[in-house]
């Protein structure tokens, strides 16, 4: 039964190819662990790729590098690697109000053994108002596979790119208390392969959130709508140790088009090094997969 899982997997990412891009827009592990309810919150570089006005949050240079594996302990070769590197900065600031302008840069990546995807990022975010910041993103898709035998003969390959569109709003009701809102591939570009006369357009992702934080505590309320899918996020975290040790839990639940969950922890390790901040992230995921070990993410953080 070697290698049967990788060639399902496949095969569903061509015949559905939506599917695996929506999976690799998920976030770094600080937004996994918090079970993808990050719309409201966005206030750390994941939120390039969830919402992309929570960009105006950051108030310094910003990278990330992070990575995971998919379902480890199932039968295939080489597993499904899936991360992103992500970066931001402030570009300018005025003295006239709206004063700020900020700009991201990403790449994100899902890899197996005869399938490969690519998604590259450009974020640009502005304070409308005092409360109320707006952001855009330009994607580049990517991706390409292969159908192959049992006996590792290539039978077809296949190929696509093509641009997508992202935009979001983040709104600050109180101090502690923020409503987010994003639409993700708002153009719904066609990722059909290029041998293709069908078109298989991206849908678009409709995402709420309310985040709250105070003190030590997070918390973030989302719900996202794509296609009759209504996906429910909840998530919360606490400094076990204030500027140092973060613990955090989330919860997606998937009902109407599709039934199922993924209950998912994480933790941070939050520190200074030569006078820069410094954070490892780590998340792991159980969504009901027998057989399988679940999802693990790792990041590392820098503020310079």
């Amino acid at each position: 039964m070697k290698k049967i899982f990788i060639i399902i997997f496949i095969l569903t990412l061509l015949s559905t190819g939506y599917s695996a891009f929506k999976e690799i827009q998920q976030a770094g592990p600080r937004a996994i662990g918090l079970g993808n309810a990050f719309t409201g919150l966005a206030d750390d570089i994941n939120t390039l790729v969830i919402n992309p006005a929570g960009l105006m949050n950051i108030e310094q240079l910003t990278a990330s590098i992070s990575g995971g594996l998919l379902y480890p302990g199932l039968e295939h070769d080489n597993g499904i690697i899936k991360g992103n590197i992500l970066s931001g900065m402030p570009l300018f600031t005025k003295g006239s109000f709206p004063s700020r302008l900020n700009a991201g840069i990403g790449m994100g990546f899902l890899y197996t053994q005869y399938y490969k995807e690519n998604t590259f990022h450009l974020t640009v975010a502005h304070d409308l108002t005092k409360k109320l910041d707006l952001g855009v993103t330009a994607k580049l898709l990517m991706w390409s596979g292969q159908v192959v035998s049992v006996f590792d003969v290539t039978k077809a390959e296949y190929r696509s790119m093509n641009i997508s569109m992202d935009a979001g709003l983040l709104y600050s009701i109180t101090d502690n208390l923020s409503f987010g809102m994003a639409l993700l591939d708002i153009n719904r570009p066609d990722i059909s392969s290029d041998s293709s006369s069908v078109a298989d357009r991206l849908p678009t992702d409709y995402k709420f959130g309310l985040g709250y934080k105070e003190n030590r505590l997070a918390a973030d309320i989302d719900l996202s709508y794509t296609e009759e899918i209504l996906i429910q996020n909840l998530g919360i975290e606490y400094h076990v140790l204030k500027n140092f040790i973060i613990a955090r839990g989330g919860l997606t639940l998937f009902n109407l088009s599709s039934a199922g969950y993924q209950f998912n922890l994480g933790m941070s390790v939050d520190t200074r090094i030569l006078a820069r901040s410094f954070r490892f992230d780590y998340a792991f995921g159980l969504n009901g997969i027998r057989n399988s070990l679940g999802i693990h993410h790792a990041a590392i953080l820098f503020s310079f």
